[in-house]
Formats: C-alpha cells, sequence, structure tokens
C-alpha cells in the first residue's frame, strides 16, 4: 500500500460527498495488495486527516473486523453522504438564478455552468423530484439579458415547427448557446 502523500495514495478530503470514493479508493488498492477486512480498517484509518483518524480510530467498529460494518459506521458521521440527499431542487434554482445574473462571456463558462446543471438535474430527475419539462425550461431561464434575446431568436429559427407550450430541449439550448457565443 502506499504510503500517505503519494499521489496514487486514497486522499479524503473531508467532504461527505467525498467519503464514498474514498472508501472505494481504499477498496479497490485493497484488493489488488490481497488485504484482509482489518488491514482494510487500518488503511483507511491511516489515509484519513488527522481529526478523522481520531475519530473513526475511536469507533468500536474499528476494532470489529468487518470491513462494510467499519465502513457503515463512518459513513453514519457524515449526513451529507446519503446518496438520496445529494442535491436538492433548491441547489438547481439556485445555480440557475445565480448563472441568470451575469451574462454569459465565454464558452468555457457555458460548459461549466452546463455540466454543473447536468449533474444536479440528472440526479433529481432519477430520484422522481425534476420533470423533464420543468428542467429545460429552468435551464433556458438561467439566460438572461442580450445574450437570452440572441439565443430565443436563433432557437425560433432552429425549431420552426416547435409548439409554443413545449419547452426546447437542454442539448437542443446548449448547442445553440454555444453558436451564439
Amino acid at each position: 500500500m502506499p504510503f500517505r502523500g503519494d499521489p496514487v495514495a486514497p486522499v479524503f478530503s473531508g467532504t461527505d460527498r467525498d467519503l464514498p470514493r474514498f472508501f472505494g479508493d481504499v477498496c479497490m488498492l485493497g484488493e489488488v495488495a490481497g488485504l484482509t477486512d482489518s488491514e482494510l480498517i487500518h488503511w483507511a484509518i491511516y489515509y484519513a486527516s488527522e481529526d478523522d483518524a481520531e475519530l473513526w480510530a475511536g469507533l468500536p467498529e474499528s476494532a470489529g473486523g468487518d470491513w462494510l460494518v467499519f465502513r457503515s459506521a463512518v459513513l453514519q458521521l457524515y449526513p451529507g453522504v446519503s446518496e438520496d440527499r445529494r442535491y436538492r431542487l433548491a441547489d438547481l434554482i439556485s445555480l440557475s438564478e445565480e448563472r441568470s445574473q451575469q451574462p454569459v462571456e465565454s464558452k468555457a463558462e457555458l460548459g461549466a455552468f452546463h455540466r454543473s446543471f447536468l449533474r444536479i438535474s440528472d440526479f433529481l430527475f432519477k430520484c422522481g423530484r425534476l420533470g423533464a419539462n420543468e428542467a429545460c425550461r429552468m435551464y433556458l431561464g438561467a439566460f438572461s439579458g442580450e445574450f437570452r434575446h440572441r439565443l430565443d431568436i436563433w432557437l425560433s429559427h432552429r425549431f420552426l415547427d416547435k409548439h409554443p407550450d413545449d419547452p426546447y430541449v437542454i442539448g437542443d439550448i446548449y448547442r445553440t448557446a454555444l453558436y451564439v457565443l
């Protein structure tokens, strides 16, 4: 197993979202090295930050020798890890509102927004918390000002037969926005 700080060593950033990936990395390295559950627990604690390592080592589950039980006990300490609560609709609304407050100045900026929007909206869609039409309207609503005006014109020219009540598809909006830029 690599030493802590080695470029290939697992790193836990301390954020709830990062914990499952960290445990996955430890587990993958452990499989390659042929580690037992007790050894996996040892290495997970070793790679954690000093504060996290102290906390995890103090758990009764760290002495039990069962990786899955230990992993579960640690995950319970980080409420943001819950897979069904990773994003909320408020996160998507906030992202869209922030985007609408500033003009789009570059393709890189548009791409960063697009990736963030897709990451959150796909999660909400899979959880049944967001509908496709609502997502499309929210995506288009994230643009404002002169850019939005030009975007609306180009969209209406590209999709002449679209019914006014049907929203544009996110991919079509994105490709058109790239063209407008």
